[in-house]
């Protein structure tokens, strides 16, 4: 007897691009305050704080990962959807 294979749904195109758009103006906006930050050698760590959430629906994102590649720096956004970079 031919059984069909379960297979997993796929996340929406419209989803994934939403998600993708999102992290995109993260980290343009982290390249954008990078150099502000790197200019204050004498300053003190600080911290980034925020939430990740899909631009069309609004829902917070569990599991997302933000970089920043260029302090060696990444967190997961929780079941909330909120993310914090210490150390920045």
């Amino acid at each position: 007897m031919y059984t069909k294979p379960f297979l997993l749904p796929l996340a929406r195109a419209s989803t994934v691009r939403s998600f993708t758009s999102t992290l995109i103006v993260l980290a343009l906006v982290v390249a954008v305050a990078l150099p502000h930050v790197r200019g204050q050698a004498a300053a003190a760590p600080g911290t980034i704080t925020g939430n990740v959430s899909n631009v069309a629906t609004g829902n917070l994102l569990e599991g997302a990962t933000i970089e920043l590649p260029q302090l060696g720096l990444s967190a997961l956004t929780d079941n909330t959807g909120r993310f914090t970079l210490a150390g920045v």
